[in-house]
């Protein structure tokens, strides 16, 4: 874990049994990442490149942070979020319609996707597996809308005006980064799991 200051991190790092700590967040990035989980009062906590990730519920989903849509459209991934589903090493990402609870939409790669029990989606429409439909557009497969954007190594999409009029998202939202399978996770925008979000009495990263 990091903070400003070495010895208070020290004493957390102690008292809770983390195996490393830090007197800089730019320490903590440069050193040894890892992902373990343990017991934070009733919730349980992971860590994840020794950033705490919140469960909203005992035994529930855990949060990589926030996104904000920004004016001009852009979001950027929480940066834990694109470390576990190395979601920046194509280039381009995959994004779907979420379920009607959450809303918002879902994030997965075609090196996710393709070898996992949801592959046939790829095959199923190929203008998705090799990009040549256009980026954005929405291609409706079994109940879900799917379409593909360019992801820059920072994390950063570009949400059409398009793409948020048929997403019902907005300038100015914060998504709810959802950790939702090892296949993909979920940019909420609705819920109970935002209710809680927003009750939360620790912190969740905005990005």
């Amino acid at each position: 874990m990091g903070s400003q200051y070495l010895e208070s991190a020290q004493a957390f790092a102690q008292q809770y049994g983390i195996p490393r700590c830090y007197d800089s967040y730019e320490a903590l990035a440069a050193g040894p990442l890892r992902a373990e989980t343990m017991a934070y009062g009733e919730r349980q906590i992971e860590i994840s490149g020794g950033v705490f990730m919140p469960q909203m519920n005992k035994g529930g989903k855990f949060i990589f942070g926030k996104s904000l849509i920004r004016t001009d459209g852009t979001l950027r991934i929480p940066p834990q979020a694109m470390e576990e589903y190395h979601i920046a090493d194509e280039g381009k990402v995959y994004l779907f319609t979420g379920s009607k609870i959450t809303g918002g939409f879902c994030v997965t790669r075609k090196g996710l996707l393709r070898p996992s029990k949801l592959g046939h989606i790829l095959d199923d429409t190929p203008p998705l597996l090799d990009y040549s439909a256009g980026s954005g557009e929405f291609i409706k497969y079994k109940g879900r809308s799917y379409c593909w954007v360019e992801i820059s190594q920072e994390g950063q999409i570009l949400l059409t005006k398009k793409m948020m009029d048929f997403l019902k998202v907005k300038p100015g939202m914060e998504l709810l980064s959802i950790r939702s399978s090892d296949i993909a996770f979920t940019m909420g925008a609705k819920g109970p799991l935002l209710e809680k979000a927003e009750n939360y009495d620790g912190e969740i990263p905005l990005f």
